[in-house]
């Protein structure tokens, strides 16, 4: 053989072993003579509603490779025997299924013999605790993300794995890591339509696997039909409402303003005995506006001259800005698929599946921006090129509109509101300037591919 046509065999056989590494599976088993017990070489297997299977060797043994999770019915077929028929077996990301048939010879015609699957209290080829959840059963959940399907397992709270951190995972969709090279956080803004198959491995994960501690997230997504449309779509709104507990920010009374608005205490300062003890110790100490019109009067600046009262308005003017929430939270997942219309059928049975989730969830202030925005498009095409071979290409857009978690320009963003509320509360941050002033945290844009 050429040395360059071997040097290209052996580079598609790498790729193509990568692509189908973490998305599909394998059934193998061994065929026999119900009466004899001897293996039967040459029955045929077929995986019904696809075009996958394989022949028996000499030894009855069999293999399926590249099988995508999901639940099938698996026939034996052999002339001058009944035929044998599996039905609801489940194939899982990245394991073997063992499928055994007996099969009995007949003279008379017979009817086919249907047996129902179970799966194994014990599976042989898991070194982990591995859980497989599949469309069907994400429906049922009680979820809106990805993220909330896995925080619902047991050892798991969010994304925290065993105790592990977010970036000590890997997440994956259709065999490709999705991680921010910046902080190595996950990227899991996937549709929740659009998965076909999810596998969680906490800990034990095999070789393959890099550059991980605590666990593996596998998602495997849909392909469209070749020969229906289908799809679904998702929403959800909350109205606006207040993300704390208590008073405003902008009530007079609250923590960031009574001791400079507060008449019994605003000129003359909250250590003046216009506050008892007790009261004192909730808010910030404040000298008053009289001392702060005394300085301004004392330097050899006319120009910032202030009476106390006009000092007070100065600072109303400043404090001006409304905090109080008034959009509305949402999430939408959608998803659809089906033939491409009009090539399809020329193009290996050509068929799509596209999916969109997009969500906004407003902070617990207005910050540089007033909420969280994510976008997620995805697009998968699928491709018959022979009865043994399929193409698939898919990609992926993920946008964020967000507003840095951090005045240092490190890498993070604001999520939530309790994502800015642990920081407000740290020390030196509770000052005014981070809550009324509009560009303390810069604006963040990401887009990834």
């Amino acid at each position: 053989m050429n040395k360059h046509l071997r040097f290209g065999v052996l580079l598609l056989l790498f790729f193509t072993a990568h692509l189908f590494s973490g998305t599909t599976g394998k059934i193998t088993g061994i065929v026999k003579d119900t009466q004899s017990g001897e293996p039967l070489p040459g029955a045929n297997i077929l995986l019904e509603g696809t075009s996958l299977g394989a022949s028996s060797d000499v030894d009855g043994y069999y293999v399926i490779l590249n099988v995508p999770p999901g639940v099938y019915t698996i026939r034996s077929s052999m002339i001058g025997y009944t035929d044998r028929v599996v039905t609801e077996l489940r194939v899982n990301i990245d394991l073997t299924t063992a499928v055994d048939f007996e099969m009995s010879s007949t003279v008379v015609e017979a009817g086919e013999v249907t047996v129902i699957a179970k799966r194994s209290v014990v599976q042989k080829d898991i070194a982990a605790t591995t859980v497989n959840i599949d469309a069907s059963e994400i429906e049922a959940l009680p979820v809106q993300s990805v993220t909330e399907v896995v925080g619902l397992q047991a050892g798991i709270q969010g994304l925290s794995i065993r105790g592990g951190g977010s970036d000590e995972l890997a997440f994956m969709v259709d065999g490709f890591t999705l991680r921010d090279e910046r902080d190595n956080s996950p990227i899991t803004g996937v549709s929740l339509s659009s998965v076909q198959d999810l596998q969680i491995q906490q800990g034990g994960f095999n070789a393959e696997y890099g550059n991980i501690r605590s666990g593996i997230i596998n998602v495997v997504t849909k392909e469209g039909d070749a020969h229906k449309f289908s799809g679904t779509i998702f929403y959800e709104s909350s109205p606006p409402t207040d993300k704390h507990f208590g008073q405003s920010f902008n009530d007079p009374n609250s923590y960031w303003l009574r001791p400079y608005l507060d008449p019994e205490v605003a000129f003359v300062g909250t250590q003046n005995g216009g506050w008892d003890e007790a009261t004192q110790n909730q808010y910030p100490v404040f000298d008053g506006w009289n001392a702060i019109s005394e300085l301004t009067l004392k330097n050899d600046n006319p120009n910032d001259d202030l009476t106390p009262e006009g000092a007070q308005r100065l600072f109303m003017w400043e404090h001006r800005r409304q905090l109080d929430i008034t959009e509305n939270d949402f999430i939408v997942d959608a998803g659809f698929g089906g033939p491409v219309p009009g090539v399809g059928s020329h193009l290996g049975n050509l068929r799509f599946y596209a999916a969109y989730r997009g969500e906004r969830e407003m902070y617990l202030i207005p910050l540089s921006r007033d909420s969280y925005k994510e976008n997620n498009f995805q697009l998968k095409l699928t491709s018959d090129v022979s009865n043994t071979m399929k193409l698939t290409l898919s990609g992926s857009l993920n946008q964020v509109d967000a507003v840095s978690s951090n005045d240092v320009g490190q890498p993070g963003f604001f999520r939530s509101a309790s994502s800015i509320a642990s920081v407000l509360t740290r020390a030196g941050f509770t000052t005014n300037s981070r809550l009324f002033f509009d560009s303390y945290w810069a604006l963040t844009d990401v887009d990834r591919f």
